[in-house]
């Protein structure tokens, strides 16, 4: 099911956010936070070397069940190539309804 952000940011309402939280963002976690009103779900970090790189690791933070939508893949890393790279493998394989990027 597709999900249209913008329009739910155009109408006025506030969405209650899930922020990425590194080791606590789990798919378990982030469905108790949907139960207790969480609009909008992101995932943990995960690095941009990690993905490029197929590690196991990376690709289990990735994963993320149907009834999470929507919900956001939080990409980090500090090469834009690499970025592009990680960002554009995620939308391919995993279709986040948005990624969410972190030069930080």
């Amino acid at each position: 099911m597709a999900y249209d952000l913008i329009a739910l940011l155009k109408s006025g309402v506030t969405p209650l956010y899930l922020a990425p939280q590194a080791g606590v963002s789990e798919s378990p976690f982030r469905r108790l936070c949907r139960r207790f009103g969480a609009d909008i779900l992101v995932s943990e970090f995960v690095s941009a070397a990690g993905i490029v790189q197929n590690s196991k690791r990376s690709r289990d933070y990735l994963r993320f069940d149907e009834a999470e939508r929507p919900i956001g893949i939080q990409i980090f890393g500090a090469d834009p190539v690499l970025m592009g790279d990680a960002a554009a493998f995620v939308a391919e394989v995993f279709s986040p309804d948005f990624i969410d990027i972190n030069f930080g």
